[in-house]
């Protein structure tokens, strides 16, 4: 194996960016998962979940590819969960689109909205979706290698 992909190395540095949060803002787990509708029974917390990965353009030298990237807050604060997930959103976006290292694994991370929740059966839980678009480029063959 000649080293991580590219989404791979994307998917480590949010990952790390993300790690502050457990001290800053007591956030007590932080996850990568694969669905949005997973329950969490420790809370604050923080579920990443990468989307399916398409590609968008071809060039004679590789691919442009993009995925959907989204934090799920998770809170259960009975006084207001939305204070305490709003200001984890304004920590994430200030981190994801200021950071140098990430900028330079992507072509481009796009802000693309929010989606405010409360979980029904477990009142006051709730939280909030902040959702990026990400894209770059890799050359043909070479997962590794942005151009």
């Amino acid at each position: 194996m000649t080293g991580d992909s590219i989404k791979t190395k994307i998917v480590k540095r949010v990952l790390e960016l993300c790690e502050p949060l457990k001290t800053q803002l007591k956030f007590r787990k932080i996850e990568r998962k694969r669905t949005f509708f997973l329950l969490e029974a420790v809370k604050p917390a923080l579920h990443l979940i990468f989307g399916p990965e398409t590609m968008i353009g071809e060039d004679n030298r590789g691919y442009t590819m993009e995925f959907p990237l989204t934090f799920k807050i998770i809170v259960d604060d009975a006084r207001d969960p939305y204070a305490v997930a709003d200001d984890a959103q304004a920590w994430l976006q200030e981190q994801i689109e200021s950071d140098l290292q990430l900028s330079q694994l992507a072509n481009s991370i796009v802000y693309e909205g929010d989606n405010p929740y409360t979980d029904e059966e477990l009142k006051p839980d709730g939280g909030i979706l902040v959702i990026y678009i990400v894209q770059y480029r890799r050359e043909r063959a070479k997962p590794g290698v942005s151009y």
